[in-house]
């Protein structure tokens, strides 16, 4: 059995710019879209995105923000079906002026934009070390849905104050650095503060991954089973603490006495902004999903990645093509405010978010910074602060050890005992 969970006591605050019946991850980007009018009022992020809207979007971006070069974006889309991600990262980089060929390889692409801030939850600096499999997140290759669509016309970076934004400053709902223009320049001269760019150091993301956790209902106590590494997640934001299963919500936390800025080379100081969460689901019958799975068990054979896959091969043929037939994409891209997250409850109430089903996904941590350049330009760099591949399990899975939380951000009501799932 298990305890009755309750949680945080409601807030009457609402996020900057977000509408009250928005249920989607992107609520932000799609209310300044709107304000800005490049998407129309009825705009529904959880459709695909077809290509006649979106070249008729694109347009219209165009006619709000001169900066970027519609016709040259709209010329390298397709006219009919639906677009990948990766056909929408060549049309923004030609859009914004980058020197790139319409038939580049979106991976190469990804990392432009990546560099840019403009994709999120991908790893460009190819270091090996915050992300050590082969460039899982930029996923050229799948359906672009209106709500990524939205995010990456968002975080186009442009000069504070050369376009009318809507409310909540740049990008609308506080989302900084969005709503087109010309890219901010990627060198230049050492005495402009923010031109060389954030820079983090592995001794950077550390400290700001110890300030973060993701909480979770779910508590870990002393060692369960045997045979299960404990604590489970280690490596996750919050595993040593927080179990994270499929399932029940999770919402991230910072520390409120933390420090989230760090100084540039040039003399710029990049104050964080928000945090970001993505999780995508690796399917075993994707090839490529496949191989992070099998990278994922030589980095770590004892995490059981090669009985997941055993699992799939011994379905017949008829059962693996019906759960394939049968999936449905629930990927996590959650963001959230550094000062929302800083308040447990505030964050539990606007940022929580939660794995659909069990299985393996790939993870990761990331840190959106913001620097005031001269005459007021204003610079936007995201940054990867830790990352990897999991086999994240459901509650059932885990029998002993486990306790649930009745009162999980301090919201002030008494707390019963706590029971074991069992």
């Amino acid at each position: 059995m298990t305890t009755t969970t309750k949680p945080p006591a409601p807030t009457t605050t609402q996020a900057a710019g977000n509408d009250p019946g928005c249920q989607s991850w992107a609520c932000n980007e799609i209310n300044a879209g709107i304000e800005n009018g490049y998407l129309p009022d009825d705009y529904n992020p959880d459709e695909d995105t077809g290509a006649e809207d979106l070249l008729a979007i694109i347009e219209r971006y165009g006619e709000h923000n001169p900066g970027f070069d519609a016709d040259a974006a709209v010329g390298t889309l397709p006219e009919e079906g639906s677009a990948d991600r990766g056909d929408m990262f060549i049309a923004i980089a030609i859009g914004i002026g980058l020197d790139v060929d319409p038939e580049a390889d979106p991976f190469e692409v990804a990392d432009e934009l990546a560099d840019l801030g403009i994709l999120l939850g991908h790893d460009g600096d190819g270091d090996g070390v915050t992300n050590p499999y082969s460039r899982p997140d930029a996923d050229p290759d799948s359906t672009m849905t209106n709500a990524q669509l939205a995010a990456l016309l968002d975080r186009i970076p442009t000069d504070a104050g050369e376009d009318d934004r809507g409310s909540g400053g740049p990008g609308g709902g506080g989302e900084p650095g969005g709503g087109g223009g010309s890219p901010p320049s990627r060198g230049g001269d050492d005495e402009e503060p923010c031109t060389t760019g954030l820079g983090l150091t592995a001794d950077d993301r550390s400290r700001f991954v110890s300030q973060l956790t993701w909480t979770t209902l779910v508590s870990i106590e002393p060692r369960g089973e045997s045979d299960r590494p404990w604590p489970p997640h280690p490596e996750v934001p919050g595993g040593r603490e927080y179990l994270l299963v499929a399932g029940s919500p999770v919402w991230p936390v910072l520390d409120p006495d933390a420090l989230w800025y760090v100084p540039s080379d040039d003399g710029c100081l990049w104050q964080a902004v928000r945090v970001q969460t993505r999780l995508t689901q690796l399917l075993p019958w994707s090839a490529r999903h496949r191989s992070m799975i099998e990278n994922a068990g030589e980095a770590r054979p004892g995490a059981g990645f090669g009985t997941y896959l055993s699992r799939w091969d011994n379905l017949s043929p008829s059962q693996q093509a019906q759960a394939e037939r049968h999936h449905r994409s629930r990927d996590v891209n959650a963001s959230c405010d550094i000062a929302t997250a800083m308040a447990a409850a505030d964050s539990y109430n606007r940022c929580r978010w939660e794995l659909a089903t069990p299985g393996v996904w790939s993870w990761q941590a990331s840190a959106c910074f913001e620097g005031v350049g001269e005459e007021g330009a204003t610079f936007r760099r995201c940054a990867t602060l830790a990352g990897g591949v999991e086999w994240f399990l459901g509650i059932i899975d885990y029998t002993s050890g486990i306790t649930l939380q009745s009162d999980p951000v301090g919201s002030g009501s008494e707390r019963p005992p706590l029971s074991q799932v069992g």
